[in-house]
């Protein structure tokens, strides 16, 4: 199922670390707010865009203050679908942070490509609606088409989440939605979201013994993983050996993103995990407090090991510089250890 299938998905939550408006507690998974037992409709909808004679205001009982100029589609307190989701994402007192975070989140920072296109996502609005906060790219020859995909009739941040907690159609991790995906296949520690984000007014640094763990199933390879995900968009990206798009069946012609990780690059690698080059894994002790011994058939590099799903301070939402030197076990080197 296309991305762009998914237009009649009303707004809220903002990449791979989804979560909450304040509430009493923060469950395990997905936020309270976007679960879907919980929901506050006048936190994010207006009947009939007027309250006491005036337009809706966090003040009268709404979720935020509406926008000026409304009634807007969906019946949405803002214009649209992506300054919804950032009037509460981006401000920690309300949820992960997700533009301009303090402390960056796992996916990312939608700041860098809000100034610099090539830097990230850029879930700008709808055509002819286009966010006041987040501009869509403008660099790609078509701006709604994703690099190795097909044209989307338009992007935004329910292109990527399910806003209303809809376990039938998303993941409770993130509030994934299930595009492109098999089965049980992708799956989440439960304790991923409470140990990245605390439920009060920051989001907690990322360490050593507090990240996330990237899961797939009982197999490592192309059809299943976090990778096939992205690929909902991004379709020729990913794959391994037995893909053309990859491999042209004598040599790569793209970096793997489905391979399990021979044991000489997990001897570069360092043995053991590390949350700064995230590797996706069906090691059932991963945990998200300690990082885990590292085994041969266990471990791919997926598309996140690499880049960061919102937007980084490097060209293509990379986790480095790829246009600077390597040093020993940095950057590409982690895994290659060319030169050393």
């Amino acid at each position: 199922m296309r991305a762009s299938t998914k237009l009649g998905l009303l707004a809220a939550t903002v990449g791979l670390m989804m979560l909450a408006i304040s509430v009493p507690s923060i469950m395990a998974e997905t936020g309270a707010f976007h679960d879907a037992t919980n929901l506050q409709c006048n936190k994010c909808h207006t009947m009939h865009y007027s309250e006491k004679g005036a337009v809706p205001t966090e003040a009268n009982g709404f979720g935020m203050d509406a926008d000026t100029g409304g009634p807007f589609k969906q019946l949405l307190l803002k214009k649209n679908v992506t300054d919804l989701c950032l009037a509460c994402h981006s401000d920690p007192t309300k949820g992960p942070d997700v533009f301009s975070a303090t402390i960056e989140t796992p996916g990312g920072d939608f700041n860098y490509s809000a100034t610099t296109d090539t830097k990230g996502h850029n879930p700008g609005g709808v055509s002819g609606n286009a966010s006041a906060t987040l501009p869509l790219d403008t660099t790609l020859p078509d701006a709604l088409t994703p690099p190795g995909g097909t044209q989307l009739t338009r992007w935004t941040c329910v292109e990527c989440h399910d806003e209303h907690g809809d376990t039938s159609a998303a993941f409770m991790f993130r509030n994934l939605l299930k595009n492109g995906l098999t089965g049980s296949n992708f799956v989440a520690g439960d304790t991923e979201e409470s140990n990245i984000w605390n439920g009060t007014t920051a989001n907690v640094a990322q360490s050593a013994t507090n990240h996330n763990v990237y899961k797939t199933g009982t197999t490592i390879g192309d059809t299943v993983g976090f990778g096939k995900w992205c690929s909902t968009c991004h379709g020729t990206f990913h794959g391994g050996s037995g893909d053309t798009d990859i491999n042209d069946g004598s040599d790569w012609i793209r970096h793997p993103t489905a391979e399990p990780l021979p044991t000489a690059y997990i001897t570069a690698y360092g043995t053991t995990s590390d949350y700064t080059y995230p590797l996706e894994t069906n090691n059932t002790g991963a945990s998200t407090s300690t990082e885990w011994t590292l085994t041969q058939g266990s471990e791919a590099v997926t598309c996140l090991s690499c880049h960061k799903a919102h937007a980084t301070n490097y060209a293509n939402a990379t986790r480095w510089d790829n246009a600077a030197a390597s040093g020993s076990g940095t950057g590409c080197n982690k895994c290659h250890a060319k030169g050393s």
